[in-house]
């Protein structure tokens, strides 16, 4: 078997290596329906992802699928004060609620590197202008890293 050949996971679905990013891609679906994209950039490309902690990577992932609502929530606890004080404008915003704003975010991608932290990339659905809302996670979400933040 190549070192980069296909791998069809229980969890993950299918695995591919991709070359140009030099990082292991795959889709999950969160609970609402919407396919993720997420990408695994291991320690040593030339060995296995098994020999690389594809189970702690696959227990990883399990856990944000089924506690994203949950991460939402939490991004929504941490951030909805701050942006209601500084971007809410009652004039386009649609949203009034924390509630409201933990429903507008979206999950768009996952990022897993060699230490095996995932970084969870949200879309913001306008609230921050279009800056994507970021939050990393170790492990089964023993714990968050930082608090989400806005990048872009």
């Amino acid at each position: 078997m190549s070192e980069h050949e296909a791998i069809d996971d229980p969890v993950l679905g299918r695995l591919r290596w991709d070359a140009v990013r030099g990082e292991w891609v795959f889709a999950f679906t969160v609970p609402s329906g919407k396919s993720v994209r997420g990408g695994i950039t291991p320690e040593d490309s030339r060995l296995p992802l098994e020999h690389q902690g594809l189970t702690e990577i696959r227990d990883c992932v399990s856990w944000i699928v089924s506690n994203e609502p949950s991460i939402r929530a939490f991004i929504a606890d941490h951030m909805f004060e701050g942006w209601k004080s500084g971007w809410y404008n009652e004039e386009i915003d649609e949203v009034i609620t924390k509630e409201g704003f933990q429903e507008a975010i979206s999950m768009s991608g996952v990022s897993i590197l060699e230490d095996r932290v995932a970084t969870l990339y949200y879309n913001d659905a306008g609230l921050f202008g279009g800056h994507a809302i970021v939050l990393s996670v170790r492990g089964r979400g023993e714990h968050f890293i930082d608090e989400p933040q806005l990048w872009g």
